[in-house]
């Protein structure tokens, strides 16, 4: 299996592109999931507060057989917590069920544009990161106009933007996130290194977008839920 390559991210900092993600994954058996993912050799783990199972991947972080150091943990902020206070109270509270001092990346996870804080949480955001608190900090599925907001009012560039895509991410270098709570087919999916499209399959599989219509989950510009 050839290792996971190392990304460069805006902030200098740097992310394995390829990590495991527990979205749907019940906080029951997470411990486990992430475990797994750890011994199939993902360093990178991708959770959120939206999730209910961050303490399953602070157990996995506490008794795996990698150090702390070695791994990179993403967390996301709650649709209802944008305003400052929230967004401070539910990152202490992502810390303790983590059982991390620092985070390596934080996001929010969506615009929620029916409330318009998301300038707010992401102002906060940076507040954490020049505390220390996290090293960098992103957001997920935002669309143009709410990049361009959050980047005119603040001058601080996103260092991610996590979005639905499907099939052939590798290869265009961007990090891909999958999921499963099988730990074979957690092997099978890390072990896509080794092998390459060719420009005509890549061609082939981009003719496959069928834009709006293709979208899996909720549209950033309407999604308001404020799990």
């Amino acid at each position: 299996m050839a290792g996971v390559p190392i990304l460069t991210l805006n902030d200098g900092n740097t992310i394995p592109q390829l990590g495991l993600g527990v979205w749907q994954v019940e906080p029951a058996i997470t411990a486990r999931v992430v475990r797994d993912g750890i011994a199939a050799g993902y360093r990178l783990i991708d959770t959120a507060e939206g999730y209910d199972n961050e303490q399953g991947v602070g157990e996995a972080i506490r008794t795996a057989d990698v150090a702390r150091e070695q791994l990179f943990i993403t967390s996301k902020l709650r649709n209802g917590g944008h305003a400052r206070d929230l967004a401070l109270g539910s990152f202490e509270e992502t810390m303790l069920k983590l059982g991390l001092e620092r985070l390596d990346m934080f996001l929010i996870h969506w615009p929620v544009p029916g409330q318009d804080k998301y300038v707010e949480a992401w102002k906060t955001l940076v507040e954490l990161r020049q505390q220390g608190r996290i090293a960098s900090i992103g957001v997920s599925n935002f669309n143009r106009d709410h990049l361009e907001r959050i980047i005119g009012e603040t001058g601080v560039t996103p260092a991610v933007n996590q979005i639905e895509l499907h099939r052939w991410h590798v290869q265009q270098g961007n990090i891909v996130i999958p999921k499963s709570t099988h730990a074979k087919r957690q092997r099978e999916n890390i072990d896509v290194f080794d092998f390459e499209l060719s420009e005509d399959e890549m061609r082939a599989i981009s003719g496959l977008d069928r834009g709006e219509a293709g979208r899996t989950g909720g549209n950033p510009a309407t999604n308001n839920d404020t799990f």
